[in-house]
């Protein structure tokens, strides 16, 4: 069995930094997990995100990068290229085959097949000396899918690799990323897999619009308060919750206007 060595670099919906990842696989099962890091984006950069979504509404080709996003883009890739650089430093013993490059998602139109990720996937390659695989939505959505999620494809590989007295099915992953989206892998058969609702990027806008902090750390805010069924009955009026699978969302689908009124307190 042939195995590459793949370092995973994501920059999800959270805006909040890149996450770096190794593991080892044959393409068709995670043989072996390797360390991980984290390197979190300053507040500065993540407004210069957060600015760049008011220009990605723009986008009418997925190689547009019109007011600021060309300058936004090379950056976001020397900054992944700089990560690299200092998780390799950490873990001298990691050598890896490939990357795969996520890029910063800032816009996501599946009905007009459109998926825009930035990040020079060429200049990653030449800052680091190694391979790079990139812009996979876009792929996806090429071969028809909706772009998203694409991490399905590791849960389900993931699933495959349990030992066997622990492999049961069906398995069903739920990740609450800055987008929530659900895995179902039955015994036999393909995975379903689709975005189920708004996560982290929501509940992130409304407690820095509350509090000035980044994010809800820890869960503190949220477990002393209560649920506001009035409110969740309001989000769950939107259209997308009676949409069959699959389907998936963008960043700005859901906003915090339908939770105007509630207090951090």
């Amino acid at each position: 069995m042939s195995l590459i060595s793949a370092l995973g670099l994501m920059s999800g919906t959270s805006m909040d930094g890149i996450d770096v990842a190794v593991l080892e696989t044959d393409g068709e099962a995670v043989v072996r997990r390797g360390p991980g890091g984290f390197f979190p984006y300053d507040d500065a950069f993540r407004a210069r995100i957060e600015a760049g979504l008011d220009d990605a509404r723009t986008i009418e080709g997925r190689q547009d990068r019109p007011g600021t996003l060309a300058g936004l883009e090379r950056d976001i890739t020397l900054r992944h290229a700089e990560a690299v650089r200092r998780f390799l430093n950490e873990h001298p013993s990691v050598a890896p085959d490939v990357i795969g490059f996520h890029g910063q998602t800032v816009l996501h139109r599946p009905d007009e097949a459109l998926t825009v990720q930035l990040g020079d996937g060429a200049l990653l390659a030449r800052e680091t000396g190694l391979p790079v695989v990139y812009d996979m939505r876009a792929a996806d959505m090429e071969h028809g899918g909706q772009g998203a999620p694409l991490v399905p494809v590791y849960h389900a590989a993931l699933a495959a690799s349990l030992p066997e007295g622990l492999r049961q099915f069906p398995v069903c992953f739920v990740n609450i990323g800055g987008i929530s989206n659900v895995t179902f892998v039955p015994e036999e058969g393909a995975p379903i897999a689709f975005d189920t609702g708004p996560g982290n990027a929501l509940i992130d806008q409304w407690v820095a619009a509350g509090s000035g902090r980044a994010f809800d750390e820890d869960g503190r805010i949220a477990g002393e308060g209560e649920i506001a069924q009035d409110v969740v009955a309001r989000y769950l009026d939107a259209s997308f919750f009676d949409e069959p699978a699959p389907k998936s969302l963008d960043r700005g689908d859901f906003t915090t206007g339908l939770a105007a009124g509630l207090s951090l307190a």
